[in-house]
């Protein structure tokens, strides 16, 4: 390849927002939609249990609560931004009133964000109640998906209980 073309695909790349490998990726155990899952036909189909999430990038994230099946007040606590808690309204829909907007560094996100449980419990990252529901496999970099939360209650096990839009932007 001439050296001119070498150079112009090395300037190409180093443009802003061209490079492919930054977002914030999501991985955890893949696993199908459980079948009891009341919201199913308005989620992504596959489901990360145990969910992790790192930057590679500089990013804004948005978290919307969208859905809630418990009738509990469960929460989803994000560090340094706040916390949103479920409403006990039952159903899907946007809720961008109660958004939570926040810039994240690259890295690991797991120490910023748990779930809790009327019930006393905490679900974090990597815990098996802490899930997300993605348009792809493990390991690849989403620019919208859904934290979920399963309190383990009623035993359900249908991680529908509290479910949170996440919307990455890069960051320049």
């Amino acid at each position: 390849m001439p050296q001119s073309t070498i150079c112009g695909l090395i300037a190409f790349l180093a443009l802003p927002g061209i490079a492919a490998a930054d977002g914030l990726r999501v991985t955890g155990t893949p696993t199908a939609m459980p079948a009891e899952n009341d919201f199913a036909r308005d989620l992504p189909p596959i489901l990360l249990q145990a969910a992790s999430l790192t930057l590679d990038a500089p990013a804004r994230l948005t978290f919307t609560p969208v859905a809630a099946e418990s009738g509990n007040h469960n929460t989803l606590t994000i560090s340094g931004l706040g916390s949103l808690s479920e409403d006990r309204d039952f159903g899907f829909r946007n809720r961008s009133r109660t958004q939570l907007v926040g810039d994240f560094a690259p890295g690991a996100l797991d120490q910023f964000l748990f779930f809790t449980s009327d019930f006393g419990d905490r679900a974090g990252p990597g815990s098996g109640s802490f899930g997300a529901f993605v348009d792809g496999a493990p390991g690849e970099e989403f620019t919208t998906f859904f934290l979920v939360y399963d309190d383990l209650g009623q035993d359900d096990g249908d991680f529908d209980d509290y479910i949170v839009r996440v919307d990455v932007e890069l960051l320049e």
